[in-house]
């Protein structure tokens, strides 16, 4: 009966240690590769679905301006159907990042579904994360 009657006690700190260990991991927040991936994410989410504004917050000025290229050529024509990210690479030091992204797009005008690597650069500024470039490595130009 004893053991019965301790069992919420027993079994306290089976709860409070994952507790703990999850309050100390969102103080501390995310480390360098978890930012790089959010903000990757956010920025081709963000073009996929039109939110211009928000793809460029996650910009540098020189990657901002060639955003805005893009979107005055696409017009209305152009939709990207999905992303995929399919490799990440990090120097040395954390600071550039190489991330290569899969984009299935379609033009309004054909409907036909068009593949297309991308490149892209990032460079940590501060604790964030910012697009510097994007090039075409393979597939149909967009």
């Amino acid at each position: 009966m004893g053991i019965v009657k301790d069992l919420p006690g027993l079994l306290m700190p089976l709860l409070v240690i994952p507790i703990s260990i999850g309050i100390a991991n969102c103080a501390g927040g995310y480390d360098s590769a978890s930012r790089l991936r959010t903000a990757v994410y956010l920025l081709n989410h963000d073009v996929r679905w039109q939110d211009w504004d928000g793809a460029e917050a996650l910009c540098t000025a020189a990657a901002r301006r060639a955003l805005a290229e893009r979107r005055r050529q696409w017009g209305t024509d152009v939709h990207v159907a999905d992303f995929d990210i399919s490799r990440t690479v990090l120097n040395r030091d954390k600071t550039e990042a190489r991330v290569t992204v899969v984009v299935s797009w379609y033009r309004m005008s054909d409907s036909i579904l068009r593949r297309t690597v991308l490149e892209q650069r990032w460079e940590q500024r501060r604790r964030d994360w910012l697009l510097a470039s994007e090039q075409s490595r393979s597939g149909e130009r967009m």
